[in-house]
């Protein structure tokens, strides 16, 4: 989640974001999420958030 201009959305949601297998944030079906700001039960390390990353993409691209 690119938090860019997001302030008002970001005071409303619970840290760390809760998500489903496709890191779409629980309760919002058009958020996604990855890297430190989820609850995804890992090693919080750069490279990973980068796999998540692509993974999200896909994700994006199949909702489109």
């Amino acid at each position: 989640m690119w938090l860019l201009r997001a302030r008002p959305l970001l005071s409303a949601l619970p840290f760390p974001l809760q998500v489903d297998e496709c890191l779409r944030v629980l309760g919002h079906d058009r958020l996604f999420a990855v890297g430190d700001a989820t609850d995804v039960k890992e090693t919080k390390l750069g490279y990973l958030a980068k796999a998540q990353v692509c993974h999200g993409i896909h994700q994006g691209k199949t909702l489109l």
